[in-house]
């Protein structure tokens, strides 16, 4: 027959234990969770279209971490080149957790300007980064002399163009770059 004390003190032990086993269960998934993203990277290629923008086709090396979303602060449709777009880039990662921040050394970005790195949660991460759009300048359907002046260049507009370069020649020999 089992004293009451010896029951007792089976019945504290056994309910120690199951403390102790419920405990470490938690525990044993969360170590192979917690293992830190210390740096990460994103690469933003150009796409070139004839005489419009494209989106750029974005990627991420850094093993373990998806690109979930992407999110434009303006429309493409009001994009102009060589200036400044604003995007947020929604990374995920499933084995591993993000730290809450990262600086400009710990997230190298290519393609684009890294503005900053944020978590939303452990397993997210929010990269904000300018890009500046590109696109292949189509020809100028006029150039040469004005008819009124006929020391005044004129041109008309390209598209995108935010400068010119103008050559002028004079027997086939080019004297001055503007």
């Amino acid at each position: 027959m089992i004293r009451r004390a010896d029951k007792n003190l089976y019945l504290v032990l056994l309910a120690a234990l199951f403390v102790i086993i419920t405990c470490l269960i938690p525990l044993k998934a969360y170590a192979a969770d917690s293992i830190v993203i210390r740096s990460l990277n994103l690469t933003f290629k150009s796409q070139y279209g004839d005489e419009e923008i494209l989106m750029p086709e974005i990627s991420t090396t850094t093993s373990g971490v998806s690109i979930q979303d992407v999110l434009w602060k303006r429309d493409i449709s009001k994009w102009k080149a060589a200036s400044n777009e604003r995007v947020s880039v929604i990374l995920t990662s499933d084995s591993m957790v993000f730290a809450e921040s990262y600086n400009r050394s710990e997230c190298k970005i290519t393609g684009a300007k890294f503005v900053s790195a944020k978590s939303l949660d452990n397993h997210t991460l929010e990269v904000k980064v300018d890009y500046v759009p590109v696109v292949k300048l189509g020809r100028t359907s006029k150039a040469g002399w004005s008819d009124s002046k006929k020391t005044k260049a004129v041109w008309n507009k390209v598209e995108f163009a935010t400068g010119y370069q103008v050559a002028l020649y004079a027997d086939d020999k080019l004297k001055k770059r503007i």
